[in-house]
């Protein structure tokens, strides 16, 4: 993740900096984040909005991880973002007020670029929530290209049907792979946390009968081996037509 926050380049100088400071003496945390700070600050890349010990403190000193909700309102064409702990199927369990700084990309049905990582907006801590415009209401939108955060992406139905839609096509291919993987992962996560419904993950899942890359197969053999132990059980048939359907 950090590579890419900072471009590979700039990560690299920053090493650089890092190891000839330090090649002889002990080091911290803090001394690797004041090297990459300054190959940083000597970039043309724009970083006036955050510090990196600032970002990776929130990732490196609390516990779990972000979702990301992606929320559309179809009549205005605003796209709302705003980040939540991820919940497991522990509904007891503890969650946290803390929050990340999480780097943002996104790509979308007119322009699916999936090769440029660097993010395009940033979700801090302090943000309720942040609003893209401009997106053509026809198009999906997939956030964290290449899933280069350490995040989940959940979003409104209509958008996993859009999504759903599209990965059913003869273009899927144009979903750069680790996001066909991420979606798959996703969404089975969030059906198993009950924060989505069992017929879009069905929807989405059907794609991977033409799907012939492994990376984004994956997912779905960690999945069946999961739920294997469940398919005794009347109540899995709806879901075990479906797969078959998937096989």
């Amino acid at each position: 993740m950090l590579q890419h926050i900072v471009t590979p380049d700039v990560f690299r100088n920053g090493i650089i900096k890092y190891l000839h400071k330090h090649q002889f003496s002990t080091a911290s945390s803090d001394d690797l984040w004041n090297a990459l700070q300054a190959a940083l600050d000597e970039s043309d890349i724009s970083h006036n909005s955050y510090k990196l010990k600032e970002v990776m403190d929130s990732w490196l000193k609390q516990r779990h991880y972000p979702v990301v909700r992606v929320n559309r309102n179809w009549d205005t064409g605003e796209i709302t973002l705003t980040q939540e702990h991820f919940r497991s199927k522990n509904a007891s369990e503890r969650v946290d007020s803390d929050k990340w700084w999480i780097p943002l990309t996104f790509a979308t049905q007119t322009n699916p670029d999936f090769s440029n990582t660097l993010p395009t907006y940033w979700l801090r801590p302090q943000d309720k929530n942040i609003t893209i415009e401009g997106i053509d209401p026809n198009d999906w939108i997939i956030v964290n290209v290449q899933q280069i955060g350490y995040f989940r992406v959940n979003y409104d139905d209509s958008s996993w049907k859009k999504i759903a839609n599209y990965l059913n096509s003869d273009n899927y291919t144009k979903i750069h792979v680790l996001n066909r993987a991420s979606i798959i992962d996703d969404a089975y996560h969030f059906l198993i946390t009950h924060q989505l419904d069992i017929n879009i993950f069905l929807e989405l899942a059907n794609y991977l009968s033409q799907e012939i890359d492994l990376v984004a197969l994956y997912p779905m053999f960690n999945i069946l081996e999961f739920t294997q132990g469940f398919y005794n059980f009347p109540e899995t048939d709806y879901y075990k037509v479906n797969i078959k359907i998937v096989l």
